[in-house]
C-alpha cells in the first residue's frame, strides 16, 4: 500500500524571529501590493467569529478572525487563524493578540508549514503603514513623521518605516503621556533625530507632518478634518475608529488594500452609509503597480485606511518557509493524505 503521508514543517516564533528580517517583511508586502494591482492575488475578506467582542454570548471579549489568500506569483494558499482576546486571557498575564498560520500547497492540497502567526501579524501591520508612505515618499532618504499611539503596532509601524527611510524628527502622541514616554525611549535608536513626545491633551500637535500613522485602536474619532491639510499623507491601521467624518470627507484621494473590508471595520465605517467601493480613489495595489498615478500630491490631502489582509500574512509566511527550509529550521509533522 502506497504510503500517502506528508511532512508538515511547524515554525514557532523563536524559529521565526531567527530567520525573518525587517527588510524580508517590507519586501514581501509590498510585493503583495503590486500583485494586488496586477490581479495576481485572491482574498475573500476576512471572517469574523465574534467572542463577546461585540455580542454579550459567549463573554470571552473578544474574537477571532480567519483570513485566507492565494497568490499567484508565489502559487501558494493559505489561511491566517488570529484572535485578539482580554477577559481570561488578560487576566493570565498573556498578550492581547495569538494567531497562527497555515500554508497549504494548491496543486495536492498539502499543508506543507503551520507557524506562528502573532509576530507575522505583527510585524506585516506595521509593514502596511511603511509601505502606504512608501507609495509616496517613494526614494526619498528621510522623513519626517507623525505618529499616533506607542503600542504594539506603533511599534512596529516605526521599525518598519524606519527601515525604508531615515526619519529625522518623530512627534508622538498618546492620550496617555507616561505610556508615550516610554516608547520614546525604547524606540530612540530607530529615530535618527529627535523624538517629540506631545502633549496629550494637544494631539493635533503631532499631525502637521508630511506623513502620519495611526496606530491607536481607538474606540472614537482623536484626529480631526480641520487638522488635515493639501500635501500630507495619513495611514490609518486596524480596526479603530481615528479618524472623523469630516477628516475622511476633506480628504481628496483615499485609498485602501481591500475595499470590500474597509467599509465594514475601521474608520472608514463611519461614512459607509454614503461611501461606496467605487468611491475609493483607488487600491494601494493599483498605486504599486503603477496604475494609478496622484496627480500634483503636494496639492492633495491623501488618506489611507489600511484594514489588514490574509494576503500579506500568506507573503511573509511563505518567505519565512523558504528560508526555514534552506536553513533546516523547524520541526517536521507527518500527516496522512
Amino acid at each position: 500500500m502506497a504510503d500517502n503521508s506528508y511532512k508538515t514543517l511547524l515554525l514557532k516564533r523563536e524559529d521565526l524571529q531567527q530567520i525573518l528580517t525587517t527588510r524580508d517583511i517590507n519586501d514581501a508586502v509590498y510585493d503583495v501590493f503590486v500583485q494586488y494591482g496586477e490581479d495576481k492575488v485572491k482574498n475573500p475578506t476576512k471572517v469574523t467569529l465574534d467572542l463577546g467582542q461585540s455580542d454579550d454570548w459567549p463573554a470571552y471579549d473578544g474574537y477571532v478572525n480567519a483570513l485566507p489568500a492565494y497568490l499567484g506569483e508565489e502559487d501558494i494558499a493559505g489561511m491566517k487563524w488570529v484572535a485578539g482576546i482580554k477577559g481570561e486571557r488578560a487576566e493570565a498575564g498573556l498578550p492581547y493578540i495569538t494567531g497562527v498560520i497555515v500554508l497549504l500547497d494548491p496543486h495536492l492540497g498539502k499543508f506543507i508549514s503551520i507557524m506562528d502567526g502573532t509576530l507575522i501579524t505583527d510585524l506585516r501591520t506595521g509593514s502596511q503603514a511603511a509601505n502606504g508612505i512608501r507609495l509616496f515618499a517613494k526614494d526619498k532618504k528621510e522623513i519626517s513623521l507623525g505618529l499616533y499611539g506607542s503600542g504594539r503596532q506603533a511599534e512596529t509601524s516605526l521599525i518598519t518605516t524606519s527601515d525604508l527611510y531615515d526619519i529625522t524628527d518623530l512627534y508622538l502622541w498618546n492620550h496617555n503621556q507616561e505610556h508615550a514616554e516610554d516608547f520614546a525611549e525604547k524606540m530612540k535608536d530607530y529615530v535618527k533625530g529627535e523624538i517629540h513626545v506631545v502633549d496629550a491633551n494637544k494631539p493635533e500637535d503631532a499631525s502637521n507632518e508630511p506623513y502620519t500613522i495611526t496606530a491607536t485602536g481607538a474606540p472614537e474619532p482623536i484626529i480631526k478634518g480641520e487638522w488635515f491639510d493639501k500635501g500630507q499623507v495619513v495611514v490609518s491601521l486596524g480596526s479603530g475608529q481615528e479618524a472623523d467624518r469630516d477628516f475622511i470627507e476633506n480628504a481628496d484621494e483615499i485609498f485602501t488594500d481591500h475595499a470590500g473590508q474597509s467599509l465594514h471595520r475601521g474608520p472608514m465605517s463611519l461614512v459607509a452609509d454614503e461611501f461606496s467601493e467605487d468611491d475609493f480613489t483607488a487600491t494601494v495595489g493599483q498605486l504599486a503597480a503603477g496604475k494609478y498615478k496622484v496627480e500634483d500630491p503636494e496639492n492633495k490631502r491623501i488618506y489611507l485606511p489600511i484594514i489588514g489582509t490574509g494576503a500579506v500574512d500568506i507573503a511573509v509566511a511563505k518567505r519565512a518557509y523558504d528560508k526555514a527550509v534552506e536553513k533546516g529550521i523547524g520541526k517536521e509533522f507527518t500527516f496522512g493524505f
